[in-house]
C-alpha cells in the first residue's frame, strides 16, 4: 500500500508542479512592463492547462488510495491551482479588451494572491503525503 500511495502522490505532485511552474511563468509575464498577451495565452494553453488536466486525472488515484487527509489536501491544492489559472485567464482577457483594461491591476493582484495560496497548499499536501507514507 505504501508504494501505491507513494506513486499516486508523486504522480499527482508531478502534474501539479508542472501547472505551478507554468503559472509562475505566466505571473512573470503579467508583471512585465508590457505583457505579451498572445504569448501568455499560448503559455497557458500549452504549459498550464495540460498539467491541470493531468493533475485532475491523477487526483482520482489519490482519492482511491487515500486516506481522507491526503484526498482533502489534494483537492484543496487542485482547487487552488484551478482558481489561479482562471484568475490568470481573467487578467489576460482584461489586457486584451480595452474596455476591461482598467481591471487588470486588481486581477494581477488577485492572481498573485491565488498563487500564494497555491504554494501554501502545495506545502500542505506535501506534508500530509509525507506523514501518510511514513505512517504506513
Amino acid at each position: 500500500m505504501r508504494e501505491k500511495q507513494h506513486a499516486a502522490y508523486g504522480d499527482f505532485l508531478d502534474a501539479t508542479q508542472g501547472a505551478v511552474d507554468g503559472l509562475e511563468s505566466v505571473g512573470r509575464g503579467l508583471t512585465a512592463a508590457t505583457p505579451d498577451v498572445p504569448d501568455l495565452y499560448n503559455w497557458l494553453g500549452e504549459e498550464v492547462i495540460p498539467h491541470v488536466i493531468s493533475a485532475r486525472r491523477r487526483l482520482a488515484s489519490v482519492q482511491i488510495d487515500g486516506p481522507a487527509s491526503a484526498e482533502g489536501a489534494a483537492r484543496k491544492l487542485h482547487g487552488s491551482v484551478n482558481e489561479c489559472m482562471m484568475t490568470a485567464m481573467q487578467g489576460l482577457h482584461a489586457l486584451a479588451d480595452d474596455a476591461e483594461s482598467a481591471r487588470f491591476p486588481e486581477l494581477r493582484d488577485r492572481f498573485n494572491e491565488t498563487l500564494r495560496v497555491v504554494h501554501s497548499r502545495l506545502r500542505d499536501f506535501t506534508q500530509v503525503a509525507r506523514a501518510v507514507i511514513q505512517e504506513t
